[in-house]
């Protein structure tokens, strides 16, 4: 596949809205003898990384970044996929928030049905 041309890329990251950051979701498979422990120190000492998450699926770590621009989306992700305990790193673009950020934890109590009501 070509690479995109200059002129596409300054236009996904969005700097006509503003500048804001360059979000992205990182998926991070990682060995099965990888060093977790060292994994996850990377990760929390990048100033890119907003919040990391071990994670069931096919992904072992879920991580949302924030970056300056594309350039440093991959130098960012080049970073994380150069980790010795990772396999494999993919990345989605986050081009616009649906809903507000709110805090993890557990969902909330399933509203009662019409025959659950007093």
């Amino acid at each position: 596949m070509a690479p995109k041309p200059a002129s596409r890329r300054r236009s996904v990251a969005g700097t006509s809205d503003g500048g804001g950051p360059v979000e992205v979701l990182a998926q991070v498979l990682v060995r099965p003898d990888g060093d977790l422990a060292a994994f996850e120190a990377a990760l929390a000492g990048s100033p890119a990384v907003l919040s990391a998450w071990q994670s069931t699926g096919e992904a072992d770590y879920v991580a949302h970044l924030a970056c300056r621009s594309l350039r440093d989306v991959e130098a960012e992700l080049r970073r994380v996929r150069e980790h010795p305990a990772v396999r494999r790193v993919t990345a989605q673009l986050l081009l616009h928030r649906v809903t507000a950020a709110g805090p993890a934890g557990p969902a909330s109590p399933a509203r009662p049905t019409g025959s659950e009501q007093a």
